[in-house]
């Protein structure tokens, strides 16, 4: 079944998606060239606002700022729709099934401290992957803007307020996590927790109904209660 999307108009997106089994997606430059063009025909298409963008090997990153209800699921199930069907012709593995893990990855982030840490995430995603030494030196990713000022065709929205005052110093200098942020956030990146502090977290959850993403993995703890009283 598919799940039902929340409504995240308003609200900053990450978004994401990857290879089922966690092959590769994108070997040459001309693999990562053609996917940002469909980056690009996919933005245009659906007037999304995109403030941060990375592809990496075997998955991809995005933040995005949308307006409408449909905006995120009308953007991603294009790009990976069309992404899928042109990679299997190309590769000539059609019928093999599905290229991705799943429809894609989506969680809110809360503006100001949370959505920096995670714009500094998907900055440093190729440094901790050991693919380059600096972030401004990925090719395919949105963190060069803040060392190269050369044009490109996937321009970037601007977010909303605070904003960080420093853009190298917010992409290009490692946060020291806690042990509970980096725990946050991986419950964000796998369960699709919105991810900030916990009264805005739990209001998010309430006014979505997500609370299955927040409940504890596995099937609830049975009580013993043979007499059959209630509690």
């Amino acid at each position: 079944m598919t799940k039902k999307r929340p409504d995240y108009s308003g609200h900053v997106v990450h978004a994401m998606n990857r290879r089922v089994d966690r092959q590769r997606l994108f070997s040459t430059n001309g693999d990562y060239g053609a996917f940002k063009d469909l980056i690009c025909t996919a933005r245009a298409m659906f007037n999304i606002r995109l403030l941060e963008w990375v592809i990496m090997p075997n998955h991809f990153h995005f933040l995005l700022y949308p307006e409408t209800k449909s905006q995120v699921s009308d953007f991603m199930g294009w790009l990976c729709l069309t992404h899928a069907k042109r990679w299997r012709e190309f590769t000539g593995t059609v019928g093999e099934g599905a290229l991705y893990q799943d429809r894609y990855k989506a969680f809110a982030v809360k503006p100001g401290t949370h959505l920096h840490r995670l714009q500094n995430y998907l900055a440093m995603n190729p440094v901790r992957a050991n693919l380059v030494r600096q972030p401004w030196e990925w090719q395919w990713g949105s963190a060069k803007r803040a060392k190269f000022k050369s044009s490109t065709n996937l321009l970037l929205s601007p977010g909303p307020e605070p904003r960080h005052p420093n853009l190298s110093e917010l992409l290009y200098s490692k946060w020291n996590e806690s042990k509970e942020e980096i725990e946050r956030l991986k419950a964000s990146m796998n369960r699709e927790t919105p991810y900030g502090d916990n009264l805005w977290r739990d209001a998010m959850v309430e006014e979505h109904g997500l609370e299955h993403t927040i409940r504890k993995p596995g099937r609830p703890t049975k009580i013993n209660n043979p007499a059959g009283r209630l509690f």
